[in-house]
């Protein structure tokens, strides 16, 4: 085929501009990654958040849209006898461009991994004879609230005639928290504490009917 016709850029003139875009795309990167750990809060809500998880997708875009900028400054000055290849990465990095607008703006829609971290730990369970809805409240170091709600196969309230927790962590011996019957399918613990961040074992022993039954499950304590 033909060589494709065109004026060739000039090198002179793309050097100075590539400098100045990677400098701003440098500030950006360094100005969002600050914003981005501020909203985040956490390593561990960068993978464990929607936000997160959304954030990162925008870092790898963006980091690719550079990358991809900086090849093709490199390649520039063959820009006039590869001119359709060169169209391909122009319009591969505009929809890696759109791709990290778009989630920009639906970073917009998230909650912020740190304010995630302050929800309360709520979840479901099955522990043989029905399932156990748990509220951890605020599931942060010191003061807490630990709610169980026991219910049977059809979602109605399931009488529970003895329940026991106990917490632990790390090396510390588990602890028991004095459990209260609110109601017959419904046992509270307010007022007990978690002294340390970190990852807590609960383990919630039951008896009903005189058949026992155990959950464990762990609550990240912020």
């Amino acid at each position: 085929g033909t060589a494709p016709t065109g004026p060739v850029p000039d090198r002179g003139l793309a050097r100075p501009f590539s400098v100045l875009a990677l400098g701003a795309a440098v500030a950006v990167a360094v100005s969002g990654g600050v914003n981005g750990w501020l909203q985040v809060g956490s390593l561990e809500a960068l993978w464990s958040t929607a936000y997160g998880r959304t954030l990162l997708a925008k870092v790898a875009l963006f980091a690719a849209m550079v990358g991809l900028g900086w090849w093709n400054r490199a390649r520039l000055a063959e820009l006039a006898h590869r001119a359709r290849r060169q169209v391909r990465v122009v319009r591969a990095e505009t929809l890696l461009a759109a791709g990290a607008v778009g989630l920009t703006a639906g970073l917009i829609a998230l909650v912020p991994g740190r304010e995630l971290a302050t929800e309360p730990y709520s979840a479901t369970f099955e522990d043989g004879a029905g399932t156990v809805s748990v509220t951890v409240e605020p599931a942060r170091k010191g003061t807490n609230a630990l709610h169980l709600y026991f219910f049977d196969d059809a979602r109605l309230s399931r009488p529970v005639d003895a329940a026991e927790a106990r917490v632990s962590t790390g090396d510390l011996p588990p602890r028991r928290i004095d459990l209260v019957p609110i109601t017959a399918g419904h046992y509270s613990a307010s007022g007990f504490s978690l002294p340390t961040t970190g990852r807590w074992l609960f383990t919630i022993t039951t008896v009903t009917r005189g058949v026992p039954a155990q959950l464990d499950f762990e609550v990240l304590v912020r």
